[in-house]
């Protein structure tokens, strides 16, 4: 079991921004994630309500 003194204290990476125009996080908000959303839709054939609701 890993102890709390034993945890490197590395400083945080900078925050994703999805308002960056042409970032990796704006191609994954506005693409990626609807797609996959989209995809998992379709191949669990949700009723149209449920659809609806997603």
């Amino acid at each position: 079991m890993v102890n709390s003194s034993q945890i490197l204290k590395l400083p945080l990476p900078s925050s994703l921004v999805g308002s960056e125009v042409g970032s990796f996080t704006e191609f994954t908000v506005t693409q990626r994630m609807p797609a996959i959303a989209r995809r998992v839709i379709v191949e669990n054939h949700f009723s149209i309500d449920s659809r609806f609701k997603i």
